[in-house]
């Protein structure tokens, strides 16, 4: 049974939720550890969704090899970006002058920008994949 559309939404989720509380942690201070909360989500997520997928390689067309392909380097570039911005929410909690404070800031709204929008891209690739060209699904027989 495979189990990577369960897992494969969780991240678009927890970057949202985690894009929200980014912007709201402006007013509100105490977001701060919900954030990092938040990111090992996404983390931990990004991982699940990505060897799940991984493990459960469907056996498609030549013609929808590439696509398919194009599908896993975009969950490539998801699991990376969910590292890296990992590594500058631990980088941004130990900063303690001002200035790298707001240096590790940017470098991670950067990462989390980048990381919204290859999520989004590998959504619409899997979507494509599986609406589109059936690829995972199988026919029921009556």
């Amino acid at each position: 049974m495979p189990i990577h559309p369960v897992f494969s939404h969780m991240p678009s989720a927890f970057v949202l939720a985690l894009l929200i509380c980014e912007m709201l942690s402006y007013r509100l201070d105490y977001l701060q550890t919900t954030r990092s909360f938040l990111v090992i989500l996404l983390l931990s997520s990004s991982l699940i969704a990505f060897f799940t997928g991984y493990f459960n390689q469907p056996v498609v067309a030549e013609s929808i090899a590439k696509q398919l392909a194009d599908h896993y380097n975009l969950a490539r570039c998801t699991l990376l970006l969910s590292l890296l911005l990992s590594l500058a929410e631990i980088a941004r909690r130990l900063a303690i002058a001002p200035q790298q404070i707001s240096l590790r800031s940017k470098i991670y709204r950067l990462i989390l920008g980048s990381l919204v929008i290859i999520i989004f891209l590998t959504g619409q690739s899997g979507g494509t994949l599986v609406f589109d060209l059936g690829v995972g699904v199988t026919e029921i027989i009556k």
